[in-house]
């Protein structure tokens, strides 16, 4: 539900706070004299709107505030004198930039990275650039997409500062266009949102508008490439819903170069004390912190913000420094391990980045970018497909949701993977019903076994097998058409494989292929079935099957002991190397069981996954 500006009003006297970015300033100036004094006069003004929403107005003088910060800093070049290897945030050779030479290796290795995801198809990712508005320069042409003005409440989201022009061709400047700059991921589609005006400066009103706009429009990942140092808790509701929705929001440290001691920084800090947003500080090209970038409280990681060539609203290219430029590279970096992956959530964003970050916090673009084999068990889809399960090696196709829930399978379960993993995945046969489910066509009851629908030729002979009617399920006619029918079965004492059973005074267990196979414990059971599947029969008749090795749990399952997360897969525990294999599988901590100790032990060891 949006947040409307009388929720924000009973938790700020008054929203006259403004969000700054400093006035652009010649590079040649020293930061010394690039500190702005804190202004604030802010009367006890409010003006109520016809429909009783209250907002500030924002062309009242008495409502000005100007916060403390360093400015972005830049020096314009001409349009053919930059080429990829000005970008030593890309790739770091050591080159010189504006006089100071950089070191090997401190960069985000796109390099290696990009060509992992140059293939992908354009639009799977969209960010939004909350900022000065963004003017479709040729770099950007197709990548921007239709945004909105919050200062005017209207759809023209032009940039008439430069700042997220800027920050923009950062992200998603065309790669290997013969011409200007390289992109941290071209692949993106941009959502211009324009909350600052041409001096740079907005309102925490309009700023709240804009981050909602970007949730409605379903943004994957949101770059606040501005900051205040009026902490401002009224942030946190809106950016908690974002958190909630799966969208990612990046925020710039801010200019000020001080060390942050305590939450204090809008929009880095508002995030709950609970890790909603992905905080950014600057590093330059030999892997130091700039004089100039705020560090401490709040940052999750560190990029290159330094020295950066990009484009401003008037095409031009140009250097810049400050986090804001460090935040936009993040954002580029987290949008390519979207692709990359085909999802990626604000949790699984800071695991992959707290698991492949070089020295220093660094951000690595390329170490996290690792092709996954998808162990048998793993439910897969891409973000137009069906959803397959993974079985030796190939991927079989569920056709129908009655044949996914006759597993017990989960939909939070299912992994979204990119089209390029998908589709290096060979296609087998389509997955029959589970063995020993219940179906109906307009004529006759059958139970599945071994593929196959067979027909149970009686109630009675249903009854008698311990059968409930409440278990019959009607599929369609491409579910029945995919089992053959097979023989009758009319014999009460011929249990099919498939069934799971009990009798008087004894536990579970599987019939498979003649024989009896015991459930160790209730969790094993139910990875696989619920308790109403469970059929009584006689203990004469149980007792007549021998009984072999016990039932483990469903292929899939993600378990954990004291030092390990385990995948489970042909009766093995595989444990995975780190968080990031893990993450890298498009899995979610919610879904890890602690389970009890006999299912641990029962399970052996298997191959490490990487």
């Amino acid at each position: 539900m949006p947040i409307t500006m009388k929720k924000i009003k009973n938790h700020l006297s008054i929203l006259a706070v403004a969000i700054f970015i400093s006035p652009v300033l010649s590079y040649a100036q020293t930061l010394d004299n690039n500190i702005v004094s804190t202004k604030c006069d802010i009367a006890n003004y409010e003006e109520q709107l016809a429909d009783n929403l209250y907002l500030v107005n924002k062309n009242d003088s008495k409502h000005t505030c100007i916060v403390s910060s360093t400015p972005d800093q830049r020096i314009y070049l001409a349009a053919n004198d930059t080429n990829y290897a000005t970008q030593w945030s890309l790739r770091n050779t050591g080159q010189s930039i504006l006089g100071q030479s950089g070191i090997s290796g401190i960069d985000i290795d796109f390099a290696n990275a990009y060509p992992k995801i140059a293939n992908v198809p354009k639009g799977n990712t969209k960010i939004a650039v909350i900022d000065t508005g963004v003017t479709i320069i040729p770099e950007l042409s197709g990548q921007v997409i239709s945004g909105y003005n919050a200062i005017n409440n209207s759809n023209n989201a032009s940039d008439d500062n430069g700042h997220g022009t800027f920050v923009s061709s950062i992200i998603a400047s065309r790669v290997n266009n013969n011409s200007g700059i390289a992109g941290v991921n071209d692949r993106v589609n941009i959502i211009p949102i324009k909350v600052l005006d041409s001096a740079g400066t907005g309102f925490l009103s309009d700023l709240i508008k804009g981050i909602q706009y970007a949730i409605d429009q379903n943004a994957n990942i949101i770059n606040l490439s501005l900051a205040s140092t009026s902490f401002s808790s009224v942030l946190n509701n809106i950016i908690e819903e974002a958190y909630q929705k799966g969208i990612i929001v990046v925020a710039a440290a801010g200019n000020s170069g001080v060390n942050i001691t305590s939450p204090s920084v809008s929009p880095l800090n508002n995030d709950g004390n609970k890790n909603w947003v992905v905080g950014v500080e600057a590093l330059d090209n030999k892997g130091n912190r700039p004089s100039y970038s705020n560090y401490g409280v709040g940052i999750d990681v560190v990029a290159p913000g330094d020295k950066i060539i990009g484009y401003n609203n008037n095409n031009a290219l140009e250097y810049r420094s400050g986090t804001s430029m460090a935040s936009a590279v993040v954002a580029g970096v987290l949008s390519a391990w979207r692709d990359y992956y085909g999802s990626l959530n604000t949790d699984e964003a800071h695991n992959l980045i707290n698991s492949n970050s070089k020295s220093g916090k660094l951000i690595s673009m390329d170490n996290a970018m690792i092709r996954r084999s998808y162990p048998n068990g793993s439910l897969i889809r891409t973000s137009n497909s069906g959803v397959y399960v993974v079985k030796q090696g190939v991927k079989r196709p569920i056709i129908d949701p009655i044949i996914f829930l006759s597993y017990y399978y989960k939909w939070q379960d299912i992994i979204v993977i990119s089209d390029a993993s998908f589709n290096s995945i060979p296609t087998g046969e389509a997955m029959p019903l589970r063995e020993g489910s219940l179906i109906a066509d307009r004529d006759k009851v059958y139970v599945i076994e071994q593929g196959m629908k067979r027909p149970i030729a009686s109630p009675e002979v249903f009854l008698g097998l311990g059968y409930k009617w409440g278990n019959i399920s009607t599929p369609s006619n491409a579910v029945l058409s995919l089992h053959p029918t097979g023989s009758i079965l009319s014999d009460t004492n011929q249990i099919p494989n498939g069934s799971v059973v009990f009798a008087e005074g004894t536990g579970a267990y599987l019939i498979a292929n003649g024989k009896k196979r015991p459930f160790s414990t209730p969790y094993t059971y139910l990875t696989r079935y619920s308790w109403n599947d469970l059929m009584k029969i006689r203990r004469d008749l149980l007792d007549s099957f021998p009984t072999t090795t016990e039932v483990y749990p469903q292929e899939g399952s993600i378990i954990r002991d004291e030092g390990a997360v385990y995948w489970v897969e042909n009766n093995t525990k595989r444990p995975f190397a780190s968080p990031s294999a893990f993450l890298g599988l498009g899995l979610s901590w919610g879904i890890v069981i602690y389970p009890p100790l006999p299912v641990l032990n029962s399970l052996s060891r298997g191959d490490i996954i990487r």
